[in-house]
């Protein structure tokens, strides 16, 4: 349940507040597994865990949808979206893009209070790779990532990354359960160093690389389920 005294100035209790704390409740529930993909979701019940109105439910479901994370259902409310060979194609093709983008232009700004704050996050995936917490590291993974792009300085490209965000640590969350901690840890060590070293092409390299990697990797576990997944893979 949220807290509901949360407040906004002097003024009472920020409704944008209970939105965004039920948006962060249910984005939680979902990669951690507490609620599964493909399971129906109703409004009433969601407040009533949660702890706030309907109404605000419906809002932090919107969020959600927008995020890729959850999906309306006609007649029939909500259900968590469903993880698919399609849909990790799509978001890992766009992340290859976008993360590549980002590492050349963090490494060609960055300057020592960058090269703090992203040593900073690769020391949390570090600290999380020695532990059983698959939704921290997942949260530090992407944090990782996040940080690189706002090392670049750029306003476009982190508005177009927050829109995928929630569905990156959903996948990710996924894709981390089958892969080696130490590789995990060793990829992002790679493309801390060359961004910390200016060096833009090995940084971009590095970063799409690292993205189609995950992506094929989470794309075969996935054609099990669908016969498309290989010629998904291929264009990746």
């Amino acid at each position: 349940m949220i807290n509901k005294m949360t407040r906004s100035g002097a003024g009472g209790i920020s409704r944008q507040s209970f939105d965004q704390q039920a948006a962060d409740w249910l984005r939680d529930a979902i990669v951690s597994g507490r609620l599964t993909p493909g399971q129906r979701l109703t409004e009433s019940a969601l407040a009533d865990e949660i702890g706030v109105s309907r109404s605000t439910t419906r809002t932090a479901l919107l969020h959600l949808a927008a995020e890729g994370l959850v999906e309306r259902q006609a007649y029939s409310g909500w259900s968590v979206a469903d993880l698919s060979a399609e849909d990790a194609w799509e978001l890992y093709t766009l992340r290859k893009g976008l993360d590549g983008i980002a590492a050349r232009l963090a490494a060609e700004k960055i300057d020592d209070e960058g090269r703090q704050r992203l040593r900073q996050a690769f020391d949390r995936i570090a600290a999380c790779c020695s532990g059983s917490d698959r939704v921290g590291l997942a949260q530090a993974d992407v944090g990782f990532h996040s940080t690189i792009v706002d090392l670049t300085r750029h306003r476009r490209l982190r508005r177009q990354y927050d829109m995928i965000l929630g569905a990156t640590l959903l996948y990710v969350s996924n894709t981390n359960i089958r892969a080696s901690r130490e590789a995990i840890a060793e990829g992002h060590q790679q493309i801390c160093d060359a961004i910390c070293a200016g060096d833009e092409e090995l940084a971009q390299n590095l970063a799409e690389s690292h993205v189609e990697e995950h992506g094929i990797a989470l794309m075969t576990e996935l054609s099990k389920k669908a016969e498309s997944a290989p010629a998904l893979i291929a264009r990746i």
